[in-house]
């Protein structure tokens, strides 16, 4: 996940920004159309997206490690079906084959792949 200038992660720029009225911050929290009850596993995604470390190949895959670290630090504890789900959205998202994309276009492609993974489980 690439930083700002600030140092800040790309979900707490947006999160700035929707607390000061950007209405293209609050599009980008909403993430992906699914339902409304796993709004919470999309912000728990983009918090840990990129969280692994990097390869030859991109970003490596989100590993328990990282998960279980995130969950220690942040107070969170998921259940065995949302670390699935959290792994599965992860591949999903890196599945994109580029090491590099600027932010705007990360967040296209992340969208549909979400969208898509979500799309396909509904049925």
């Amino acid at each position: 996940m690439r930083l700002g200038p600030d140092g800040a992660s790309q979900l707490a720029t947006w999160e700035h920004a929707a607390a000061r009225g950007s209405e293209t911050a609050r599009a980008k929290l909403m993430g992906p159309e699914f339902p409304e009850a796993l709004q919470y596993l999309w912000l728990w995604t983009l918090e840990l997206f990129g969280r692994s470390g990097t390869t030859e190949y991109g970003l490596a895959a989100l590993s328990y490690q990282t998960i279980e670290s995130w969950a220690h630090l942040t107070g969170r504890h998921p259940t065995a079906s949302e670390v699935q789900g959290l792994i599965r959205l992860d591949l999903a998202l890196r599945s994109t084959g580029k090491a590099e994309v600027d932010d705007d276009e990360r967040e296209v492609e992340m969208t549909a792949k979400a969208r898509a993974y979500w799309g396909k489980d509904k049925g």
